[in-house]
């Protein structure tokens, strides 16, 4: 029997967030946004196992992170290009871990991500199975990584 775990995940955010020279370390501690609206980024799991990956993070937090991946640009709202940065690390990490999950002999795709932007963001979704993580980014921020799947 296949069983998944967060791991894959963990490792892929680290190795993404690296590309960016963003450090990235999964943290015992609990999620708390520090301001009035968080980002969360989704994206579908498919095959093998059905559900999603949600990113969670801070507005601010996630314009530091796209500032980063776009070369050091300033970003003072988020705008159009910020949620398209946004969006693409989201692929990036989930398509580096499906490329482990293959490894261990899953076969899974991932749909297009979806973004939201709102103050006390709820997702639950029915007899589901949640994996969840703490990232602390830059040593300062911090972010939360979810995987939710079918039972």
């Amino acid at each position: 029997m296949k069983v998944i775990d967060i791991d894959p995940f963990l490792q892929s955010s680290a190795f993404v967030f690296e590309q960016f020279q963003i450090t990235c370390k999964n943290e015992n501690k609990e999620y708390e946004s520090n301001s009035d609206a968080d980002v969360l980024t989704m994206i579908g799991l498919t095959g093998d196992i059905r559900g999603q990956v949600l990113i969670r993070f801070p507005v601010q937090t996630g314009m530091k992170i796209a500032s980063a991946m776009m070369g050091g640009i300033e970003v003072s709202h988020l705008d159009q290009m910020v949620q398209s940065a946004l969006l693409e690390l989201t692929n990036m990490i989930c398509g580096n871990a499906l490329t482990i999950y293959t490894q261990r002999g899953f076969a899974l795709n991932i749909t297009p991500p979806t973004l939201l932007v709102g103050k006390s963001i709820e997702v639950s979704g029915a007899e589901v199975n949640t994996l969840s993580a703490i990232l602390t980014i830059d040593h300062t921020e911090t972010a939360e990584i979810s995987v939710m799947f079918e039972k």
